[in-house]
């Protein structure tokens, strides 16, 4: 069930960790991880919510979520690629970056529900 609680503590943990990743990536300046946070409050809560509705509706979930998580990959890339050196390699870094909060994401639903 969507809550403001369950987007918000989602939205926080996925900066949190794509935070993470991109220092390991390299990103060091404020500024650039500051935009790896926008873009991720930009593309977070719509996944979030149309992940939501998709179980509301009970749209084929898997196929769901790939779009959406190809959709979020996509966005963010187009985020970096239009900053000036924010990230080495956007599309590989956006890529990794939602592969890893995404599975991040799934071991903690395992460990806590």
């Amino acid at each position: 069930m969507l809550t403001v609680w369950g987007l918000l503590s989602a939205l926080v943990l996925t900066v949190l960790l794509e935070g993470i990743f991109a220092l390991l990536w390299g990103v060091r300046s404020k500024r650039d991880l500051g935009l790896v946070a926008l873009a991720n409050c930009i593309t977070n809560p719509l996944v979030n919510v149309l992940h939501g509705l998709g179980l509301l509706w009970s749209w084929p979930i898997r196929p769901v979520v790939l779009a959406l998580e190809i959709a979020a990959v996509l966005a963010e890339w187009l985020c970096y690629r239009k900053t000036e050196n924010a990230v080495r390699y956007p599309m590989l870094f956006s890529l990794c970056a939602n592969a890893f909060s995404f599975c991040c994401g799934l071991v903690l639903q395992v460990l806590v529900f």
